[in-house]
């Protein structure tokens, strides 16, 4: 007896230490959404295929007269194998362009495959035990991705619905094995869910912390070079019609690094960061080209009164915000705004035409903007 409660005293260790986990887990939920819901997209689209090509066998067997198959059991075979196809369609073209219903998809697809395996376990094989319902309770856990309790919850509730309805139609030896069976599945599901959150959860963290290290700047935390060029081609391709791309270059950095050094040059480069970063939106692309100069893709517009504002806004900041050892030194700098044309333009065209834009403004007298567009 001692050994066994010692034992037992072990196990709910482990469980409170897998709970502990779990906390962290929900701490960085929030922060993996778009990994997660790539997760579930294809494993949606693999599970909804898988579905879709097995009941393919079971409709075939429907019509063989040795097998047995009554009229309600190939109307429900007939249903399953269209919301399967429905679901493996939605996975591959719905959910692709709007990802925000991924979990509501994969919730319904959940639904559908419990409450057939609940037809199945308790109408249609009632003198047999229900293995698919039990299957699916382990299942879902392990591919599908979600916070443990939202999981535990849908399984909690169908495990309900399959317990009255397995008493209510079930004969008496089956449903006392198959409740019983449906709790332990139920137990078990419930902590393969925090285990495979905790798994895939940190899996995702670390991914992102490698992605995070690769594109990102060390001194401005923007993205680099290559990462912003990446985003800015992608940006135009999916629209080359609309889009503004703006270059910012530091007026007489080089000075300011040979008066001051590199220690006062890091502080200004990291405060004109933090300088666009509050005058841009959270949907612009920012990046650090090169040692002080930076560029801006605005994506979804043409309005160049808007991104005139918003270099106005930051040349104000850096005014405001980024002091030099020597009070009467002032840190400017000097922005080149190129448009897209109505007939669409590459990255390259929008970044030749900024520099141009750019160059136009340090003539003219640096800590001002020209635009491409006025000078055709």
């Amino acid at each position: 007896m001692m050994q066994l409660g010692w034992d037992m005293g072990r196990i709910l260790s482990y469980l409170f230490k897998s709970l502990k986990r779990l906390r962290f887990s929900r701490y960085y939920y929030t922060n993996c959404t778009a990994e997660i819901r790539n997760s579930n997209i294809r494993s949606l689209g693999m599970c909804s295929f898988i579905t879709a090509f097995l009941t393919v066998g079971f409709l075939i067997a429907s019509f063989l007269p040795v097998l047995h198959y009554n009229n309600y059991e190939r109307i429900f075979t007939w249903l399953y194998f269209l919301v399967s196809c429905f679901f493996c369609f939605a996975s591959t073209y719905i959910l692709g362009k709007h990802k925000k219903l991924t979990l509501l998809f994969v919730y319904l697809y959940m639904i559908f495959l419990s409450a057939a395996s609940i037809i199945t376990g308790v109408f249609l094989c009632k003198d047999r035990n229900a293995v698919f319902f039990f299957i699916t309770q382990t299942i879902f856990p392990v591919i599908f991705l979600d916070t443990p309790l939202r999981m535990a919850g849908l399984s909690l509730v169908t495990v309900i619905v399959f317990d009255i309805l397995a008493f209510l139609f079930k004969t008496p030896d089956r449903y006392a094995i198959d409740i019983m069976n449906s709790i332990i599945f139920l137990i078990t599901g419930m902590l393969l869910s925090i285990f495979t959150a905790n798994i895939k959860l940190n899996e995702f963290i670390f991914q992102k912390a490698i992605k995070t290290e690769r594109d990102t700047d060390g001194l401005t935390g923007l993205l680099n070079k290559s990462s912003m060029m990446r985003e800015i081609r992608k940006a135009v391709a999916n629209d080359s019609e609309n889009g503004i791309l703006v270059i910012l270059d530091i007026d007489d950095f080089k000075r300011i690094n040979d008066s001051y050094g590199h220690v006062i040059g890091d502080f200004v480069i990291s405060g004109i960061a933090r300088c666009l970063n509050s005058s841009f939106r959270s949907s612009d692309i920012i990046g650090r080209f090169g040692g002080d100069e930076f560029v801006i893709f605005m994506p979804f517009t043409h309005d160049v009164v808007i991104a005139q504002s918003r270099v106005k806004k930051v040349l104000s900041l850096m005014a405001e915000t980024i002091e030099l050892p020597n009070e009467n030194d002032k840190v400017t700098g000097s922005f080149g705004i190129a448009v897209c044309s109505e007939f669409g333009d590459t990255y390259d065209d929008l970044f030749r035409k900024a520099d141009y834009a750019l160059y136009q403004a340090k003539s003219g007298g640096k800590n001002q903007f020209s635009v491409y567009e006025s000078m055709i």
